[in-house]
C-alpha cells in the first residue's frame, strides 16, 4: 500500500506539472471516493494521499471531495442525479484532475468519462482483480494494488506451524462479501492443514463474543479480522 501511494502521488503530480507552466491559479483537483471519505481502508489511503498532494505539491492545490455512497448501501442506483451534480458543480470550473478512489469510483469514471472527457484520470486503491478488462486512455493512469491472500496464511503457519483452526470474521458489507468469496477461494488449498470458521453470518454482536472465546495461545485458533466495517 505505502509503495502504491507513492506511485499515485508521482503520477498526480505529472499529470499537473504537464499543464502550462505560466498558470498561477491554484490546481483544481476532484477526488471521488467509492464508499464515502470514512470507510476503511480507503480512509487511510484517501488520508494520507491528500495531505502529500498538498503537502509536496509545487502548485496551490483547490481539493474537491465527492462520494458514491449508493455503493456503500449496495444499492443499484440511477446515477443520473448524482452525474448532474457533478455537471453543475464543476460547470464554472475547469479541473485539472480527477483522482477516483478505489473500484467503484473507477468504473464510474471509466463509464462516464465523457463528464470530465479532457481532464487527466488517475484511479488508485483500486485492485487489479476489480480492474481486469478496464479500458483506459492515453489520459489515464491507474496505480492498481495487490493483496495476497494465499501469502497471509503461509505466513501465519510458517510463524505457527501447529495451528489448526483459523477464524475469519468479515462483515456483510457489499465489498466484504465481494471479497469473502475470494477468500474461500484463495484458501482451499490450505484446507487439508487447517480448518476456516467463517464469521460473516453471525452479528457483530454475536461475532464478538464468539471471537472472545478463542483460545489465546500459540497453537490454538487464529483470529483474523479481514475488516473492521459492517
Amino acid at each position: 500500500m505505502r509503495w502504491s501511494s507513492r506511485i499515485g502521488l508521482a503520477i498526480a503530480f505529472l499529470f499537473l506539472a504537464l499543464l502550462e507552466p505560466a498558470m498561477a491559479e491554484p490546481r483544481q483537483v476532484l477526488l471521488l471516493h467509492s464508499y464515502g471519505p470514512h470507510f476503511s481502508p480507503w480512509r487511510v489511503i484517501a488520508g494520507r494521499f491528500r495531505e502529500e498532494l498538498i503537502r509536496q505539491s509545487h502548485y496551490a492545490i483547490d481539493l474537491y471531495e465527492a462520494s458514491l455512497q449508493g455503493e456503500r448501501l449496495g444499492q443499484s442506483q440511477d446515477e443520473g442525479p448524482f452525474i448532474d451534480y457533478l455537471r453543475a458543480l464543476f460547470s464554472e470550473y475547469s479541473l485539472d484532475l480527477v483522482v477516483a478512489m478505489g473500484a467503484p469510483a473507477a468504473r464510474f469514471l471509466l463509464r462516464h468519462r465523457l463528464i470530465f472527457k479532457s481532464t487527466p484520470l488517475l484511479i488508485t486503491g483500486a485492485g487489479e482483480r476489480a480492474l481486469s478488462g478496464a479500458v483506459l486512455t492515453s489520459n489515464d493512469a491507474a496505480v492498481a494494488v495487490w493483496f495476497d491472500q494465499i501469502k497471509q496464511i503461509e505466513n501465519i503457519l510458517q510463524l505457527l506451524p501447529d495451528t489448526k483452526n483459523i477464524a475469519v470474521a468479515t462483515g456483510a458489507s457489499p465489498i466484504e462479501k465481494f471479497w469473502l468469496e475470494n477468500l474461500r477461494r484463495e484458501y482451499q488449498p490450505f484446507a487439508h492443514r487447517v480448518t476456516f470458521e467463517w464469521l460473516n453470518e453471525l452479528s457483530l454482536e454475536e461475532m464478538l463474543k464468539r471471537v472472545a472465546t478463542l483460545p489465546l495461545s500459540p497453537c490454538g485458533p487464529i483470529r483474523f479480522t479481514f475488516s473492521k466495517s459492517y
